[in-house]
């Protein structure tokens, strides 16, 4: 009973997909107030208005992708379509930060070392969100992908800065 409840209501697309809109117009924001020189590394928020919208996009793309991810463990895909295109999508968050320690590893300190394996990612990223996009599920719950690779990457490449600064 309570599963068919739940099928009606379907999954708060509205929330991640503001959320991310949001995190567009923060990023846009930045680019115009930057000029598209991006930031300076003359230390964190001494133009805090820059600084400012850039902290603004990414929280509000890892807000979108927590709760696309939470919409998507509370109400799992059914359809084929929609169990790859999560599956799709769990592999590239899951090689995304692996590829990134590979390089690390390798001392490769500019761009990817294993480059041939970057049109793969780029698939499997495409994929995940072209399958969900199409998938047959309930409520559109497929869509839900989309904000969940823009969250997760950006939360990857956020920690990735921390952790890695350069």
């Amino acid at each position: 009973m309570r599963a068919a409840a739940t099928s009606h209501h379907g999954p708060p697309l509205r929330l991640p997909f503001g959320l991310d809109g949001l995190a567009v117009a923060a990023l846009v924001a930045y680019v115009t107030v930057t000029g598209g020189s991006g930031r300076q590394d003359d230390g964190f928020f001494t133009d805090p208005l820059p600084d400012g919208l850039a902290v603004l996009a990414f929280a509000a793309a890892i807000a979108a992708g927590a709760v696309a991810a939470w919409a998507l463990v509370r109400e799992p895909p059914r359809t084929r379509a929609g169990r790859w295109a999560l599956g799709l999508a769990i592999a590239f968050v899951v090689s995304f930060p692996v590829l990134g320690l590979l390089t690390e590893a390798l001392g490769h300190e500019q761009g990817w070392a294993p480059e041939p394996v970057v049109p793969l990612l780029f698939a499997m990223a495409l994929g995940a969100m072209v399958l969900g996009a199409f998938a047959r599920e309930p409520g559109r719950r497929g869509l839900l992908l989309i904000p969940l690779l823009i969250g997760a990457s950006a939360l990857i490449f956020f920690l990735g800065d921390l952790l890695f600064p350069n």
